[in-house]
C-alpha cells in the first residue's frame, strides 16, 4: 500500500515540474506551419481564335493556372484589351464587340502574366428583313410594289428589293416578279408575300378586293417645272368599294407632247416627268384599262436675260464665276456677277481692240482677247486694266491657252487665202510671238487636247482644206488633217479624248450637225442639231451643248444638248442668233446673243460643269 502511494507521489511530481519546465520557456513544444499560396503560371482565352460578324459580341474567359496545377476562372479579376479597337472593343470582364471586318488581338492581363487569342471580325451578316408595306389591300387586276429592308448584325438597314428572292403563296390571289417584288393582283384572297436573302425571310400579308377602279387622281394638280428638275406624279384609284389604292406603278403614264416633257414607265421611276424645253405645256395621263386621269404640266423659264454690249460673240467664266463677254462691235468686254447683275470689283467696260471676237481668260486671271479687225490680241488684267496688245495675223477670231500658259490664235483671213490668213500665231505669256503655222482654208476656231497637240477648224471651201481639221503638235508641225462637215466652226475636246467639231454649213452646203472623231481623227460619227449651229461648250459628264446661231430663212435662237452618244436631249429657246455659250461652275449655262445684245443665263441645266482637258488657263 505504501510503495503504490509512493508511485503515484512521483508521477504526480514529474508532471507537475514538466508544467513548470514549459511555462517558464524550457522543454520543447510543437511550432505551427503555413505553406505560401500557390502563385499564377500562365492565363488561357477562351473561346480560342473565335470568328464572329460586324455588330455582334463574343464573350471571353481567362482561365489562371496556378503553381499547383490548379486552375481558377479570373476573368473578372485580369485586365482585358484589344489590340485593334476599330475592329473590336473589349469591356471589363472580357465581353468584345466587333465593329468592322479584321482581325485582332484580345489579351487578358494579371501583372506580368498574360495570355492571348486572336479574333475574326466578318463583314455585317443580315438578321432580319422588313416587307412593306405591311398587310395592304388592293383591288384585282392592280398590282403593289413591296420593298425588302434588310437589318443587319451592325444594326444598319439596307434596302435588299432587288436582291432578294420574291414569292407569293397562293397565285390565285396574286402572283410577284421575283426579281424585283411587284405584285399583281388576279382573284380576291390571301396570300403571304416573302423575300428571301441569304435564308433569312421576311412576310406579309396581302388581301386582294374584288372591288373595281372608278376613277384616277393625277398628282399635283397642273404643277408648274422649269429646266434642269424633274417632277414625280403619283395616280391615286378609287375603287367601287369607296377605297383608294396607290396605282403609281401600275398605271400607263403619257405625255401629250413628248417635245415639252417626257414622263417614265420604267421601275423606281414611273410617273417622273423630265421637261425638254424651257417653256410649253402637256397633259400627264396615267391609264388603267379604260380608266384615266390626268393633269396638265407647265414648263416655265428657268432662265434670265442680261444686256450687254454691241453684237456679243464671246464669252468666258473667270475663277470668281463672274462672266466676262466681248462685244464685237461696241469694241468692249463685259462683266457680269455670277447673278447676271453688273457691278463687282471689276469695271463693267475696259476698251479693248477693234472687233474683239473671242475671250479667254488665263492662270493668272488676266484676259486675252482676239481682235479680228485690227489683227491683233489684247491683255487685260482681271480688273479691266490694260496689260498690252500684240500683233497676230490677219483677222484673228479664234484664241486659246495651252497648260504652258501660252496662246494660240486662229488668224482666220477672210477665206481669201491671204498670206497672213489661214495660220495659227502662238504666242508666250508675255506676248511674245513664238511662231507663225500655216493650218487650212479660213480658221475659225482652236481646242487643244490633253497631250498638247493643237486642233483648228478649217471653215473655207473643201478644195482647199475647208471643211477640215487641222491638228499641229507644240511646235506647230502639222500632224494631220481630217476631213469633217460642211463650214466647221466651234471644236471642244471630251472627257474621253474625242473631238466635238460643229459644222455651221454654207448656202449651198447646210451643215446644221455635229461631227465627232476620235483622239487620232478618225470619224466617229455625225450627229443633226438645229440651224447653222457655230460654238460649242462640253461639260464634266460629257454631255455636248450647241449653239445654233440660224440664218435669215431658217431661225436658230436655239441651244441643243446631246449626250456622249449623240442622241439629241434637249433644246431650248434663248435670245437672237446665239454665237457662244459657256458652263460655269455650278453647272449653269451662259448664251452670248449676237444681235440680241444680251445674254442668256439657264439656271441648272447642265449634269456637269465646264470640262477642260487639261489644267492651266481658267477658262477655257
Amino acid at each position: 500500500m505504501k510503495r503504490g502511494l509512493k508511485i503515484l507521489l512521483a508521477l504526480s511530481l514529474s508532471v507537475l515540474i514538466s508544467a513548470v519546465l514549459i511555462q517558464c520557456g524550457g522543454g520543447h513544444a510543437q511550432q505551427s506551419y503555413s505553406p505560401p499560396p500557390p502563385s499564377l503560371v500562365s492565363i488561357a482565352v477562351t473561346p480560342a481564335n473565335p470568328s464572329i460578324a460586324a455588330g455582334t459580341t463574343q464573350q471571353f474567359t481567362a482561365t489562371g493556372t496556378f503553381s499547383d496545377t490548379s486552375t481558377k476562372d479570373i476573368t473578372a479579376l485580369v485586365t482585358w484589351s484589344s489590340s485593334r479597337a476599330s475592329v473590336s472593343t473589349i469591356a471589363t470582364g472580357g465581353n468584345a464587340t466587333a465593329a468592322t471586318a479584321g482581325t485582332t488581338t484580345i489579351k487578358a492581363t494579371s501583372g506580368s502574366i498574360s495570355g492571348t487569342t486572336v479574333l475574326t471580325v466578318t463583314s455585317a451578316v443580315l438578321v432580319s428583313i422588313a416587307v412593306t408595306p405591311a398587310n395592304p389591300s388592293i383591288a384585282s387586276g392592280t398590282s403593289e410594289k413591296f420593298t425588302a429592308t434588310g437589318t443587319f448584325s451592325d444594326s444598319s438597314t439596307q434596302d435588299i428589293t432587288a436582291s432578294a428572292t420574291w414569292t407569293s403563296s397562293d397565285t390565285t390571289a396574286a402572283t410577284i416578279v421575283a426579281t424585283s417584288g411587284k405584285a399583281t393582283a388576279v382573284g380576291a384572297g390571301t396570300t403571304a408575300i416573302t423575300a428571301t436573302f441569304d435564308n433569312i425571310s421576311g412576310s406579309t400579308i396581302l388581301t386582294v378586293t374584288s372591288a373595281t377602279l372608278v376613277s384616277i387622281a393625277v398628282t399635283p394638280a397642273n404643277p408648274g417645272l422649269t429646266i434642269g428638275t424633274t417632277e414625280q406624279f403619283t395616280a391615286t384609284g378609287t375603287f367601287s368599294d369607296s377605297t383608294t389604292q396607290n396605282l403609281t406603278t401600275s398605271v400607263t403614264w403619257s405625255s401629250s407632247n413628248t417635245t415639252v416633257a417626257t414622263i417614265s414607265n420604267a421601275m423606281n421611276t414611273n410617273g417622273k416627268a423630265t421637261p425638254l424645253t424651257t417653256s410649253g405645256t402637256t397633259t400627264i395621263t396615267a391609264t388603267s384599262g379604260s380608266i384615266s386621269g390626268y393633269t396638265i404640266l407647265t414648263i416655265t423659264p428657268n432662265s434670265s436675260t442680261y444686256a450687254v454690249g454691241v453684237n456679243p460673240s464671246g464669252i468666258a467664266v473667270d475663277g470668281s464665276g463672274n462672266i466676262w463677254v466681248s462685244n464685237s462691235r461696241s469694241n468692249n468686254v463685259t462683266e457680269l456677277s455670277p447673278t447676271g447683275t453688273p457691278g463687282g470689283p471689276f469695271p463693267v467696260n475696259g476698251v479693248v481692240g477693234s472687233g474683239p471676237f473671242n475671250i479667254v481668260i488665263d492662270s493668272a486671271g488676266n484676259f486675252w482677247v482676239a481682235n479680228y479687225d485690227s489683227n491683233n490680241v489684247t491683255e487685260l488684267s482681271s480688273t479691266g486694266t490694260i496689260i498690252g496688245t500684240f500683233q497676230v495675223g490677219l483677222g484673228p477670231l479664234g484664241i486659246a491657252i495651252d497648260a504652258a500658259g501660252n496662246l494660240w490664235v486662229v488668224n482666220h483671213g477672210g477665206n481669201n487665202g491671204n498670206p497672213l490668213g489661214n495660220t495659227v500665231t502662238k504666242l508666250n505669256s508675255n506676248g511674245t510671238t513664238l511662231g507663225t503655222f500655216q493650218v487650212g482654208l479660213g480658221p475659225n476656231s482652236v481646242a487643244i487636247d490633253s497631250s498638247g497637240n493643237v486642233w483648228v477648224t478649217n471653215y473655207g471651201a473643201a478644195g482647199n482644206l475647208g471643211n477640215t481639221v487641222t491638228e499641229l503638235n507644240q511646235s506647230g508641225a502639222l500632224l494631220g488633217t481630217f476631213q469633217v462637215g460642211s463650214g466647221p466652226k466651234g471644236i471642244a475636246i471630251d472627257p474621253a479624248g474625242n473631238l466635238w467639231v460643229v459644222n455651221a454649213g454654207s448656202d449651198t452646203a447646210p451643215g446644221n450637225s455635229v461631227t465627232k472623231l476620235s483622239s487620232n481623227g478618225s470619224f466617229i460619227n455625225t450627229f443633226t442639231v438645229g440651224s447653222e449651229p457655230g460654238s460649242i461648250a462640253i461639260e464634266t459628264s460629257g454631255n455636248v451643248w450647241v449653239t445654233n446661231y440660224g440664218s435669215t430663212t431658217v431661225p436658230g435662237n436655239t441651244i441643243t444638248e446631246l449626250n456622249s452618244g449623240g442622241t439629241v436631249l434637249i433644246t431650248i429657246k434663248v435670245g437672237n442668233n446665239p454665237d457662244s455659250i459657256a458652263i460655269d461652275f455650278a453647272g449653269n449655262l451662259w448664251v452670248a446673243n449676237y444681235y440680241d445684245n444680251t445674254v442668256t443665263f439657264v439656271k441648272g441645266a447642265t449634269a456637269g460643269t465646264h470640262f477642260s482637258p487639261y489644267t492651266g488657263p481658267i477658262w477655257p
